[in-house]
């Protein structure tokens, strides 16, 4: 592949950013970004069906981060009254998912403010399964 710029019939317009060895782009209301450190840059099978499981799947990977993290917020975080998960799921708003070559993927959330502004990322590995729930940033 030799533009910087490409349309793929799936994922719409994307960017290649040679610095970090990913293509740029959205999906849905996310940040989207594809490892391909390969020479040609293919976005490889594994990000593509990684991609295929994260589509549809929001409240599902919302809920992880609530079972992962809410006891922590309430315990530590949060200053008032305790919040329950839906509270939790409804104030998480998408950020970005990074997507790498072997199918994990890295989906991120802006906190409303939840963690100070920390982002909520749910890791999940190449089988779709929840690795861990994680405040980062």
């Amino acid at each position: 592949m030799s533009s910087n710029i490409f349309t793929d019939s799936t994922l719409g317009e994307l960017r290649w950013d040679s610095r970090v060895n990913w293509w740029a782009g959205r999906f849905q209301a996310f940040q989207l970004y594809i490892h391909a450190r390969t020479p040609d840059r293919l976005i490889s099978t594994e990000a593509r069906q990684a991609l295929a499981r994260i589509a549809g799947d929001d409240s599902a990977i919302r809920r992880r981060a609530a079972d992962g993290l809410l006891e922590i917020l309430n315990s530590t975080w949060n200053d008032g009254e305790p919040i329950g998960t839906e509270e939790f799921m409804r104030r998480m708003s998408p950020d970005g998912i990074v997507v790498y070559e072997r199918g994990r993927a890295d989906v991120s959330y802006h906190d409303d403010d939840m963690f100070l502004g920390h982002s909520i990322s749910v890791r999940i590995a190449p089988d779709g399964t929840f690795i861990e729930a994680l405040i980062e940033g």
